[in-house]
């Protein structure tokens, strides 16, 4: 028997899902209840529930490697029905809040500003085992004039330890200025127990500023005291505030200055020591944006912060701790401010001073954009969409692609920043409190349909728990098999191989451009060395018989 060990595996690949439509998938958890990865879609246009207006979302369930369980589509007739965040409660089924809300001239991806227009938060529990509808709750926003205009959208959902969850998002307050109406974007927070009633409320913000003054709750969390904390990223300060569990009140707030140069959601985690770790952007003198991570400590005081991108637009959406590194992703060198001609990206944070880890990764070709990022097995995985032909099936299409980091295969690509700074972000002053938010609940029917994503792999290898998985479609590809190494390239280009025993004896050289090599080995140790378009791979090999 010939046993063949292949040492520093390279764990990348790209994945797309979605069909004929817009489809953007916002995140994978490889750590969902019963062993399985829970697929989350913001939204999809390809996969409805009925023929009516709008877009609805998707969910589905595999198990780790990759096989589905189930895939669900999930909405209403004639509303477009995005999610945004999912947790689970105590027996394991799903938690998934959004909105809900009437489409601005047809669009799926905008919501009606009209007073006549349906704009409601949801929260909806989906079933673990099947993925049916165990019941919804429906927000309504009756804060201010609700015949002027109403909106209310969840961003963010944590479960809570007495079997309750807490949820945070944006409200809109209408005022009377003149003899004009205005609209103002305010954050909330609001707690339930495990029968799904409201135990309080609380809206953060300031109902006096203009209507441009965004102070949505991006994050909620649940501290290791018990108490929530919740993160918004507003327009032109960064806010934190804990409130007491059990009645809402205040418990204290920071507020940091700074300006985004693109008005983008972006989301923030709680890290294993209890420091609160956010992506964000922030405005440069070019009129940009830039890259900003941010830490605080658990009582929200300023820890560090790091900005970095090139001198277009880059936007940090997401952030995830790692064993070693904090991770942000997000778009990167973008023209315009919009991720449409942008590169979806990943960089490694250092835990302890913020500073950018090696260059920033990312991938090729445009466009693409990344929401969400996950870990496993020390692979970094990347959920967003593309809108790329070479692996879209509709105009734009939900990725996954995963990353290992170690060398530049399957369209990863490494960049050093032109702007790499650390950033120090000083206090500004405290926010207004709400006790008189005022929402109505109900409990709306909502549509679980069975659902087929159509899937491609575009490039590589995606599930570390599965060894046998394979290179399908790479730049460059090597299969091993008995003592044959094979060697397949995408194109005719120069490639030198070179094989090395340990000590350095040189056993085989080539210089080819064809497309497949295939090299015969004896047992032993050797080291692979293959050079093309200015890039190495290097690897080491065993055969043992």
């Amino acid at each position: 028997m010939v046993v063949i060990y292949l040492l520093a595996q390279i764990w990348s690949g790209i994945k797309t899902y979605g069909g004929s439509n817009i489809d953007i998938l916002r995140n994978v958890d490889f750590y969902a209840p019963d062993n399985a990865v829970i697929f989350h879609f913001e939204l999809s246009s390809s996969y409805k529930i009925d023929n009516t207006s709008g877009s609805d979302f998707v969910i589905i369930k595999s198990n780790l490697y990759g096989t589905s369980i189930w895939e669900r589509v999930i909405g209403v007739s004639n509303l477009n029905d995005w999610a945004y965040d999912i947790d689970y409660d105590a027996n394991g089924n799903i938690l998934v809040v959004g909105i809900s809300c009437t489409p601005d001239g047809g669009s799926f991806l905008f919501c009606s500003g009209l007073p006549s227009a349906q704009n409601y938060g949801f929260v909806i529990k989906i079933s673990s085992a099947d993925g049916s509808i165990i019941n919804a709750i429906r927000l309504y926003d009756n804060w201010g004039n609700s015949t002027i205009g109403n909106y209310i959208r969840v961003l963010s959902v944590k479960s809570t330890n007495d079997g309750g969850f807490v949820i945070g998002g944006e409200i809109k307050y209408e005022r009377q200025q003149g003899l004009s109406w205005v609209s103002v974007t305010q954050g909330f927070v609001a707690k339930f127990d495990q029968n799904n009633n409201l135990q309080w409320i609380r809206a953060v913000g300031d109902t006096t500023m203009n209507i441009l003054d965004y102070r949505g709750v991006v994050s909620v969390f649940q501290a290791s005291d018990g108490n929530i904390i919740a993160v918004s990223t507003a327009y032109s300060q960064i806010w934190v505030g804990k409130f007491n569990v059990n009645n809402g009140n205040l418990i204290w707030q920071r507020s940091y200055s700074r300006t985004r140069g693109v008005h983008r959601l972006s989301w923030a985690k709680l890290s294993s020591d209890g420091s609160i770790i956010i992506a964000d952007n922030i405005k440069t003198t070019t009129d940009s944006a830039n890259v900003l991570f941010v830490k605080l400590n658990s009582d929200g005081s300023f820890a560090c912060a790091r900005m970095f991108g090139t001198i277009n637009s880059d936007v940090a959406i997401d952030v995830r701790e790692g064993s070693n590194y904090y991770y942000i992703t997000g778009y990167y060198n973008s023209a315009d401010k919009t991720p449409f001609f942008s590169n979806l990206f990943y960089a490694k944070i250092n835990k302890s001073n913020c500073s950018l880890v090696g260059s920033v990764r990312y991938l090729l070709p445009v466009t693409s954009e990344g929401r969400g990022i996950s870990l496993k097995g020390g692979i970094v995985y990347i959920t967003g969409w593309t809108d790329n032909a070479s692996f879209s099936n509709g105009n734009r299409d939900g990725i996954l692609a995963a990353d290992s980091g170690i060398q530049d295969t399957c369209y990863w690509r490494s960049i050093i920043p032109d702007v790499n700074q650390s950033v120090s972000l000083s206090a500004s002053s405290n926010w207004n409190i709400y006790n008189n938010v005022s929402v109505s609940l109900s409990n709306p029917i909502y549509t679980s349909l069975n659902v087929n994503v159509a899937k491609k792999r575009a490039c590589g290898m995606l599930t570390p728990v599965d060894n046998g998985e394979f290179f399908e479609n790479c730049e460059i590809v090597m299969n091993f098999q008995d003592r044959t190494l094979k060697i397949i390239s995408k194109t005719n280009s120069i490639k030198n191989l070179k094989i090395y025993k340990i000590d350095g004896t040189i056993v085989y050289e080539k210089e080819f451009s064809d497309k497949e090599l295939s090299v015969n080995l004896k047992s032993g140790v050797y080291i692979l060395k293959m050079s093309y378009d200015g890039k190495v791979i290097q690897r080491k090999l065993f055969i043992r018989r």
